[in-house]
């Protein structure tokens, strides 16, 4: 029997936000017989939690790379590329891997030329839609397939002068059970300081300006008119500190919209799983989302999701059937959908019922797995074509 051929995943940061969840899920559910994992990133929490999955784990020191027309700042980059470039072609000529798989446009930066010029197949994963200047978007180019977490992405890359064959459009996937089973029941209005007839409606989102929190805050008088024991609990953080200002700004909102005593800041959470049971509906206010790993997470558990049609979004929260959608920032509108769902249980049960079904059948993790395998096995061996003579 054949070795597994080794798949070098290369990843930027070491903090963990949705794509690095979706590529550890997806490291933990490859076909071992077929695939062996190498995780190549900067040390940290990532590099921890990959290692306890059985991956192999090469530390490299890397940057995360932003626009910018500080020359200063160009400068640097340009050294920390170097210097990443380097390290990372010395681990490919030691762990001579069959496939070389970029989870972001950052690692794909590193990656383009090495993977290109030792021949061997690339795999970048784009998981955003922003734009990339023109010396990363060449780079990223130079990938042989593309990885596209939605069509809302795929069709990005397109209109961004990719080739549209080389794109697979494979979604993130969860376990359901392994997620559901990470709810253990704790009391976490009792933490919050929450009643038991508080009804909570939660937002779990890094603190980045695309996420809209703002409109999330804007929604909540248009909810506390008629629902005032509704409360907007928002959990998660600046997490790689880049925006200082974001959140003392959310709270200033809050202040003079009258509503700070509804609204909680948390902060980054581990039990996200168990704010998700407590409560009754997740919000997802994004005004370009690429897919919404959250959303999945929160339909697993039989939550309504109430989000704007944009992005990814629409392709993961069926409107009427999993949850509810409006027009981006129109906190109005986003508002009365919540409160059309805490108005009326049965609409809550069936749409969250819906939801969990949805997630089972089209973004398990054991279909991203084997979509992806497939896309590797279709690299390694092309499919032959019949010559015409």
């Amino acid at each position: 029997m054949a070795a597994p051929s080794p798949v070098l995943y290369v990843n930027h940061v070491s903090q963990i936000s949705g794509a690095e969840e979706s590529l550890l899920a997806l490291m933990a559910h490859l076909d071992r017989a077929l695939f062996s994992p190498i995780l190549a990133c900067p040390p940290g929490e990532l590099a921890v939690r990959a290692k306890q999955i059985g991956a192999e784990i090469v530390l490299l020191p890397m940057t995360r790379f932003h626009r910018t027309a500080n020359p200063l700042k160009v400068s640097s980059y340009a050294v920390s590329w170097v210097i990443g470039t380097n390290h990372l072609r010395r681990v490919v000529g030691e762990m001579k891997p069959r496939i070389i798989h970029s989870n972001s446009s950052n690692a794909q930066i590193y990656v383009g030329s090495i993977a290109e010029k030792q021949g061997i197949p690339c795999v970048w994963h784009s998981r955003d839609l922003r734009q990339l200047p023109l010396p990363a978007l060449t780079l990223c180019r130079s990938a042989d397939k593309v990885i596209a977490i939605s069509e809302a992405v795929a069709e990005f890359l397109a209109g961004s002068g990719l080739s549209r064959p080389k794109v697979t459009r494979i979604y993130n996937g969860i376990d359901p059970a392994a997620w559901a089973a990470r709810v253990t029941g704790k009391d976490v209005r009792a933490e919050l300081s929450l009643k038991p007839e508080d009804r909570i409606i939660l937002m779990a989102a890094q603190l980045v300006p695309w996420k809209r929190h703002e409109d999330a805050i804007r929604m909540m008088p248009h909810i506390l008119a008629k629902e005032p024991r509704a409360r907007l609990l928002l959990a998660g953080s600046d997490l790689f500190g880049e925006h200082p200002q974001l959140l003392p700004g959310l709270q200033q909102l809050a202040m003079e919209l009258h509503v700070a005593d509804k609204v909680l800041f948390v902060g980054q959470q581990a039990n996200v799983p168990d704010l998700m049971a407590a409560a009754e509906m997740l919000v997802v206010p994004s005004d370009a989302e690429p897919f919404g790993r959250v959303a999945i997470e929160a339909m697993a558990l039989g939550k309504p999701v109430v989000g704007t049609r944009s992005g990814g979004l629409p392709e993961v929260v069926r409107d009427g059937e999993t949850g509810l959608l409006v027009v981006p920032r129109f906190p109005e509108s986003l508002g009365l959908s919540c409160l059309r769902i805490l108005e009326n249980p049965a609409l809550a049960r069936t749409l969250g019922e819906a939801g969990r079904k949805r997630v089972g059948t089209h973004f398990h993790i054991d279909r991203t797995a084997e979509e992806t395998q497939t896309l590797y096995k279709n690299m390694l061996h092309p499919p032959l074509r019949w010559i015409h003579s």
